[in-house]
């Protein structure tokens, strides 16, 4: 009986462990499955991963940023444990972070100088809050700026024959020419730098560049391979790309004088057909990338500048006329004196004949200030509250720049300024 009991405990005994074994063997089954399963989570984790960030693993992949943020290159490799496929990575990624790369300048909206000035003047005086910023003619066109006090003058760079003067915030941008090889050839220039003449950038650099002008966040030039080919090329001051806009002639120039095409809304005005000798054509408009011109006026244009819808012009007679920029209501606004160069304001037009007019936007009246004055049309400027100007001295020579309030009766009673112009 006792080896019946015994032989009974043995078997029970034998059938636990063979079950506890497959047990074993089920748990080890199920957690390499779960192992099995954990890795091919972790690479659809780090795939997911990879999508998340807009990365192919077969190829490059640039990410572009806004004009806002900094653009900078990491390059990461990427290898797969799997030695049976390995897959190398090349990432290209944007980074605000400056220690990744090099930070884009953030460039301010704005206009650079009134286009009158950049007309009239060729920008050879620019304001910018206390700041005046010009071209000392008797420094061989050196570029300077001083406090609106006439204190603090001081020259900014080296850079000489600077006109087109731009200023936008913090940034001067500007036409100048560079000696070649110490030869008495000079090629133009377009520069941008910081007012304090810091990080000094040349933004383009060509034997033919008719004007400078800027105007939120974009650089407008002519440039060409003769004086009567010039096309209108555009410059992005964050992206610096620059484009051709069209092969429409938009800039010829003559005698350093250039009429820039002007843009407004979906439309581009500008002088077509320029006679290079007598300076004049005829205005016309566009669309904005289009082909179709239609003409304006019948009366030839040497300048213009447009204004809460009108469209003013210098006429072969050399009187102001204006026009509605739809073409219409063509009419005079001022005829009693031979104008060189007019600039328009929000005040008024401000005019240089044998004397300085301020004229209604209408025309219906006018005031001159006396007494008569000659000067220097490509010095004529109006900026803030003040007239710039080279006034005829006493020796029959134009030298001394003065300014005059908008508001004074008379020109002699302007301040001369504390830099001369050899004229």
């Amino acid at each position: 009986m006792k080896r019946i009991i015994s032989m009974i405990l043995v078997l029970l005994l034998l059938g636990g462990c063979t079950k506890y074994n497959d047990d074993i063997s089920s748990s080890v089954d199920e957690v390499g499955t779960t192992v099995t399963d954990t890795s091919d989570i972790i690479d659809n984790i780090s795939s997911e991963e990879v999508s998340h960030n807009d990365v192919s693993t077969d190829e490059t992949v640039t990410s572009s940023t806004n004009s806002e943020q900094a653009s900078s290159i990491i390059d990461i490799t990427s290898s797969s444990n799997d030695n049976s496929s390995k897959n190398d990575v090349s990432i290209v990624i944007s980074s605000t972070d400056s220690s990744q790369g090099t930070k884009t300048q953030s460039f301010p909206i704005g206009e650079g100088n009134s286009f009158s000035n950049i007309v009239s003047s060729q920008g050879t005086i620019a304001c910018s809050g206390d700041w005046i910023y010009y071209s000392n003619k008797s420094e061989n066109g050196a570029l300077y700026k001083m406090k609106s006090d006439c204190t603090e003058n001081q020259r900014i760079g080296t850079d000489e024959k600077c006109v087109y003067i731009n200023v936008v915030g913090e940034w001067i941008v500007y036409k100048c020419a560079a000696n070649r090889s110490g030869l008495d050839t000079y090629i133009p220039q377009i520069v941008m730098c910081k007012t304090d003449g810091s990080d000094r950038e040349i933004l383009a650099d060509n034997f033919s560049i008719s004007f400078v002008y800027v105007r939120d966040k974009k650089l407008y030039f002519g440039s060409g391979d003769n004086e009567t080919n010039r096309k209108l090329y555009v410059k992005d001051l964050e992206t610096k790309t620059t484009l051709k806009y069209d092969d429409e002639n938009y800039c010829p120039k003559s005698y350093d004088h250039a009429v820039p095409p002007y843009f407004l809304g979906d439309s581009i005005y500008f002088i077509d057909s320029y006679n290079l000798d007598y300076r004049y054509g005829n205005l016309c408009k566009k669309q904005i990338n289009g082909t179709e011109k239609v003409k304006l006026t019948d009366n030839v244009v040497r300048q213009f500048d447009i204004y809460d819808g009108w469209i003013y012009y210098l006429d072969y007679n050399f009187n102001i006329r204006r026009v509605r920029i739809d073409g219409t209501g063509d009419c005079s606004v001022f005829s009693d004196d031979y104008i060189s160069g007019f600039n328009v304001t929000k005040d008024a037009v401000f005019a240089a004949g044998g004397k300085i007019y301020k004229i209604n936007h209408d025309g219906t009246d006018y005031q001159k200030y006396s007494p008569s004055v000659a000067f220097a049309n490509t010095h004529f400027s109006v900026a803030g509250n003040y007239i710039y100007f080279i006034p005829n001295s006493s020796d029959g020579k134009y030298n001394k720049f003065k300014r005059l309030k908008i508001d004074a009766p008379s020109y002699s009673q302007g301040e001369l300024l504390s830099f001369v112009v050899y004229w």
